[in-house]
């Protein structure tokens, strides 16, 4: 770590540092740090040659109001410690991101986003794919009208309707497998498929 040190101090000390405007807690000292741009070097320079004080900094966060911790990476290490670090009974809400390996992502991250409104937070503009929500009072936004143009190929006949509805309504149930039917079964709908086929020349014609 000494002979580390120096080489991590000249490099951090020629970037350029700015205050924080929200509190961000040191891993090395477990308290919120980074209040000026000196700090933010010299405490920089401690978080990455130093041990980190993992529970100290959970329960100073806790002790100074957090109440929502969440975890972006795989199997939810962090949020099973915060867990053992927090006083037993604790109001905390702690959400992992993407925690099992194998299942989708963004099923995971909308489950994760489901938690924190549920926590209270409100994330905007998570889904860009989201139908737009509508204010009560407000003019909705207009919508582009759909034009479907009729040909052969989107036209179907009053006939074929009729058809398509009678087989869909006539009792019948399909169950099990696919291939999993009687020969009694494939004879019968083979003979409903050419029934289907015959009515619907007639009503084309």
């Amino acid at each position: 770590e000494d002979a580390f040190a120096p080489s991590v101090h000249s490099v951090i000390r020629k970037a350029g540092f700015a205050p924080s405007g929200v509190a961000v807690y040191d891993n090395a000292t477990g308290e919120p740090a980074y209040s000026s741009a000196v700090d933010c070097s010299n405490r920089l320079s401690k978080h990455m040659t130093s041990s980190v004080k993992w529970t100290e900094q959970v329960q100073a966060m806790y002790r100074d109001g957090a109440r929502v911790f969440v975890e972006f990476g795989p199997q939810g290490t962090l949020a099973k410690l915060v867990d053992r670090i927090l006083p037993a009974g604790h109001e905390a809400a702690v959400v992992t991101v993407n925690p099992t390996a194998g299942r989708c992502p963004d099923l995971q991250l909308r489950e994760a986003v489901a938690q924190l409104a549920v926590a209270g937070l409100s994330l905007a503009c998570f889904d860009k794919w989201e139908p737009a929500r509508v204010v009560v009072g407000t003019t909705p936004p207009k919508r582009k009208r759909m034009a479907l143009k009729l040909s052969a190929a989107t036209f179907v006949s009053p006939g074929t309707v009729r058809a398509r509805e009678a087989a869909l309504n006539d009792g019948r149930k399909v169950g099990g497998a696919p291939g999993a039917g009687s020969q009694e079964q494939v004879a019968h709908a083979k003979e409903e498929l050419a029934r289907l086929r015959e009515e619907a020349r007639g009503a084309a014609s």
